[in-house]
């Protein structure tokens, strides 16, 4: 039962890595806009959005950046 515990940490704490590594590369033309930490992600599809969209979209993100919000996912990865 506790090796059952500990291979669902390491199964979980695999999948954490895997997302932390994805931040490296740049984000695929569907990939929706996120952020991480202070840093904000875009798309090139991004680009195709309009001024006033493209503004709100970034103002958006870096609230998500303001908010810590990085912390709130990276807590709700190690309880789960």
């Amino acid at each position: 039962m506790l090796s059952g515990y500990w291979l669902g940490v390491l199964w979980q704490a695999g999948r954490t890595l895997r997302s932390l590594g994805w931040l490296g590369h740049l984000p695929e033309p569907s990939q929706p806009a996120f952020s991480f930490g202070k840093y904000v992600f875009l798309s090139p599809a991004h680009t195709q959005l309009s001024p006033a969209e493209y503004a709100q979209l970034v103002q958006h993100e870096q609230v998500h950046c303001a908010q810590y919000h990085s912390l709130d996912l990276l807590l709700a990865e190690v309880i789960g």
